[in-house]
């Protein structure tokens, strides 16, 4: 889903806008300066819930530095590192490893090596591209106009907003991730009572 398809959609929510007029149209203008601040909101939750990790392969000649070659990398946390030693299949290789932000190489690794590694929570800006792809998976994507919509309608008609805002949570409950069930539902789901 891209940033221009989210503020359509959050814009339809608060509006039934039917896209006849431009997106940027000056009667846009206030809600649109107020989604990047309430899409980082959603974002952040929703990365709470389930930290995205990515995997990259990396070149090895000596210690690589994991900001330079791990795109969106978060600082601080442990990537694994596996390479495939013959069998057919990555094992995660224990010697070795990161200190201080750098990967360096044991003893025996071989030539390239795949880092999993988490990724920081997204930033949407003014200059967000609307052509920007969100990378938090369309399954929470699709989530953003519920809570920007709920954010930025507050002003106008506090009981819509507040429904918006129930129903990005208990999807988002929807959502939550239990290591060995998977997605589930769950009974308890915050309502915000504005």
């Amino acid at each position: 889903m891209t940033w221009k398809e989210v503020k359509i959609a959050t814009l339809q929510k608060c509006f039934s806008w039917n896209g006849e007029s431009s997106l940027t149209d000056s009667r846009n203008e206030e809600y649109l300066a107020a989604m990047p601040g309430a899409a980082n909101e959603a974002l952040l939750a929703l990365w709470n819930d389930h930290h995205t990790r990515q995997t990259m392969p990396v070149q090895l000649s000596g210690p690589v530095e994991l900001a330079a070659v791990l795109k969106e990398w978060l600082p601080g946390s442990r990537p694994r590192v596996m390479a495939d030693l013959g069998g057919g299949y990555p094992v995660e290789l224990t010697d070795g490893g990161v200190v201080n932000g750098w990967l360096v190489p044991g003893e025996n690794w071989p030539a390239q090596v795949l880092v999993e590694y988490e990724t920081r929570p997204e930033i949407i800006t003014a200059e967000t591209p609307d052509s920007y792809e969100l990378r938090c998976g369309p399954e929470r994507a699709v989530l953003l106009p519920w809570h920007i919509a709920g954010e930025v309608y507050k002003e106008d008609d506090i009981s819509i907003a507040t429904q918006y805002l129930n129903e990005f949570e208990a999807a988002r409950q929807a959502l939550q991730w239990r290591p060995g069930v998977g997605a589930v539902m769950t009974a308890a789901c915050p309502v915000f009572d504005l």
